[in-house]
């Protein structure tokens, strides 16, 4: 009896929960490997986005995000922040939903760049990690109050955001100058959008029969089901219940108001750690 390699890869890759963000990650490193090829230019030109002049070849607002960088360690920063970003959506969301995230932010963020090209009178590329960048936003504010490290830094996920949204903003300030910034922010801001405003879930509610993304299909081993099987519907709500003092407020981001609040939290720990 012949094994089918790609079949057995494929079933691994949907068991995951996150097939999706494995073909990115994939892609993004084949680019990478191929952008080291001069033969293969003509092929990689297929996944650049210059704005507004690449806007007669609309497949280039899919492809872009797909390109990797022949840097090393560009290539796993980019890795590595598509799928800790982009793995942890898909589990929630599902394969469907995510894809069409994927899709709607490629493509929201490659038009306003081109728009900003247009107003500005000059081509502007499309960053490879808008789509992270946009996922990153929305999985900051979704754990918000998630206490994570960044090599050897305490961060909550809101930082996350933050860092994102300065990324955007500082690759598009150095690049293409200050007033190409206003367009850039388009896409983390529709990313945004479409958690603030449920919109994976208002997809589903639409028509389950047109785009049926809530159950995945559950694995027949009889082993364990798919994990993404059962997902949470995850959307931004305020917690009317947190105390005031643990809420997520703009002055966060204000890194000496985050530095006392944590002095302070250091403080109270000690204390109660005295107590005992």
């Amino acid at each position: 009896m012949q094994s089918n390699p790609w079949g057995n890869t494929q079933q691994r890759w949907t068991a995951s929960g996150f097939p999706f963000t494995i073909f990115m990650m994939a892609a993004t490193f084949l680019t990478a490997i191929l952008s080291t090829i001069p033969a293969a230019a003509p092929l990689l030109s297929n996944f650049f986005f210059v704005g507004p002049t690449d806007l007669a070849r609309p497949w280039k607002m899919l492809l872009y995000p797909l390109m990797g960088t022949p840097d090393i360690f560009a290539l796993l920063f980019d890795l590595g922040m598509t799928y800790l970003f982009c793995s942890s959506l898909e589990r929630s969301w599902g394969t469907k939903a995510f894809a069409l995230f994927y899709v709607t932010i490629s493509i929201i963020s490659a038009l306003s760049i081109s728009v900003g090209g247009a107003v500005l009178g000059g081509p502007i590329f499309a960053d490879n990690l808008f789509v992270v960048a946009g996922a990153a936003v929305v999985w900051g504010f979704l754990n918000a109050e998630q206490q994570m490290s960044l090599f050897f830094l305490p961060m909550r996920g809101i930082h996350f955001a933050g860092i994102a949204i300065l990324y955007i903003f500082f690759v598009y300030a150095r690049s293409a100058g200050w007033g190409a910034v206003p367009f850039a922010m388009v896409g983390p801001l529709a990313a945004f959008g479409w958690l603030k405003y449920g919109i994976t879930y208002q997809i589903q509610s639409w028509g389950d029969g047109l785009i049926p993304m809530s159950r995945p299909t559950p694995r027949t081993n009889n082993r364990t089901n798919n994990r993404a099987g059962n997902r949470p519907r995850l959307k931004l709500v305020p917690d009317k219940n947190k105390p005031l003092d643990d809420r997520f407020t703009l002055s966060n981001l204000n890194p000496l108001r985050w530095w006392q609040r944590r002095e302070e939290r250091r403080k109270f720990e000690k204390l109660m750690g005295g107590d005992d």
